[in-house]
């Protein structure tokens, strides 16, 4: 299991030669998102993350695994460079960059969680890497970035198709909203074909909102903090979106 996990990982790094631990942790979340899917729903996956850490930080458990053994320090925070070669200044940018989102979205996802099961409250919560909430209604909730989200849609997909539910990936709020506009272009049809939702959280104001999509359960609706925000995108965009390229 854990080794199909770090192949994963390792696909989705490739051609990196600077990572920080905040990064290669959030990029284990989406390699358990591909390998194991709807089959994560509700399970604790802890342990993996750790594992998949110290495979590429420390010792490799597969000859599949890359291994960032060299450390420097940029700021206060720790990056890990392959053995074999220097980091050019623009991998260390790029890397800085991950960090800082990555650092973000892992310090975010325990707030976002108590978020959700607020937001669900009423409904039996059953907490995991992916939480599911049962009620009047089924749902598994998955919390990414809205850029992660767009690179992985086929497993979110697969998730909706394969769940008994609702799916909802939730995703936190961003600077401005381009990568909103781009997801929007891009993906809004497919996400509203394939039945699942997209909502933004903002973990500092704590508040849910939706995005794509409206939960069944119409007593929810209420509980977002601007429940026409989907209606309003939808409306909207649809004008704004042709200008991005």
């Amino acid at each position: 299991m854990i080794e199909k996990v770090v192949e994963e990982c390792s696909n989705l790094l490739s051609g990196r030669s600077v990572v920080s631990e905040w990064e290669i942790e959030r990029v284990a979340r989406r390699a358990l998102l591909r390998v194991f899917g709807s089959e994560a729903i509700g399970k604790n996956f802890d342990d993996v993350v750790k594992a998949v850490k110290n495979s590429f930080l420390n010792e490799p458990i597969s000859v599949k695994s890359l291994h960032f053994s060299e450390c420097f320090e940029l700021n206060g925070e720790k990056f890990y460079h392959l053995h074999v070669c220097k980091p050019e200044s623009d991998e260390v940018s790029l890397a800085y960059e991950e960090m800082l989102k990555s650092r973000r979205y892992i310090k975010a996802l325990e707030e976002v969680k108590n978020l959700l099961t607020k937001f669900f409250e009423g409904y039996t919560s059953k907490n995991g890497f992916l939480q599911e909430f049962l009620g009047k209604n089924k749902y598994a909730v998955s919390v990414f970035l809205i850029e992660d989200v767009s690179e992985d849609l086929k497993h979110h997909k697969r998730i909706a198709e394969e769940y008994d539910g609702e799916y909802a990936v939730v995703t936190l709020t961003e600077k401005d909203i381009f990568p909103f506009l781009k997801f929007f272009k891009r993906h809004s049809e497919e996400v509203k074909k394939s039945g699942f939702y997209i909502w933004v959280a903002d973990e500092e104001r704590k508040y849910v909102d939706p995005f794509i999509g409206y939960p069944k359960d119409i007593k929810l609706w209420k509980r977002f903090k601007n429940p026409k925000a989907a209606s309003i995108v939808n409306s909207l965009w649809r004008v704004k979106v042709e200008e991005i390229d």
